[in-house]
């Protein structure tokens, strides 16, 4: 599942990154903000960004405690909650940043994904809508709106939700993988293998598109790139470690 594009990796020193929308400049307060909030805020971003998303937490807690109509601080909250896999805690953190920017589609698109993890498929589907009706370009959530109708059932409306995705950013490798995946289950595996193709060419050391071409390949009886594709998956995963 994907989060907001807002949470970026801070470059060194930690003042040359400008964040998009209502999330702050690091190096800066904007008008308005006590020193305080920005200090607290600042001090939880710049943890997350280097993925220690427990310690980030308390300084989260603190922006919002001195300020509780502070969107940003709820959603960067809610990153690190889903991050740690506290779906239900981010779920109500973004629905607080929601209250604070009701056009912030990242937001309900995060939000979405939450609910997905918690396999609650239908919120997770209005969610995304929502998202796409805000921001007609947010190929994230029509990648896990496809992924969600998959879960469903709906193959065809996944692919139309993949054919959207990859025409906005034709580099989406984890968006050709799971079109790949939904043609497998509708069982058109030549156009499964096709799809993990193009997966694996934009991300070589893709090993779930290894796998997903190798039980293809397997369908159509082409054993012998069958095992290839496990023996090279294997690897990528040892590699990894």
């Amino acid at each position: 599942m994907m989060l907001s594009k807002r949470l970026r990796k801070l470059e060194a020193g930690g003042c040359g990154l400008m964040l998009v929308s209502w999330l702050v400049n690091l190096c800066f307060a904007p008008a308005g903000m006590s020193a305080p909030v920005f200090e607290a805020y600042k001090q939880g971003a710049d943890l997350q960004a280097k993925g220690r998303y427990q310690e980030a937490i308390p300084y989260f807690d603190e922006a919002i405690r001195l300020n509780p109509n502070y969107g940003s601080a709820y959603f960067n909250r809610a990153v690190s909650y889903k991050k740690l896999g506290e779906n239900q805690k981010a779920i109500d953190d973004w629905t607080e940043a929601i209250l604070v920017h009701p056009n912030d589609a990242d937001a309900y698109s995060n939000r979405g994904g939450a609910y997905k993890d918690l396999g609650q498929l239908k919120r997770a589907i209005e969610d995304f809508d929502k998202a796409i009706n805000l921001d007609p370009r947010n190929l994230k959530a029509y990648n896990n709106r496809g992924s969600t109708y998959s879960e469903l059932g709906q193959h065809q409306q996944a692919i139309a939700d993949f054919d959207q995705a990859v025409k906005l950013n034709p580099r989406y490798a984890k968006a050709f993988n799971n079109r790949g995946n939904s043609y497998a289950k509708l069982g058109q595996y030549q156009r499964a293998v096709q799809d993990y193709s193009l997966a694996i060419g934009l991300e070589p050391d893709y090993p779930n598109a290894y796998l997903n071409r190798a039980q293809s390949y397997e369908m159509l009886g082409q054993h012998d790139l069958a095992e290839q594709d496990r023996k090279r998956a294997d690897e990528l995963k040892v590699r990894s470690r």
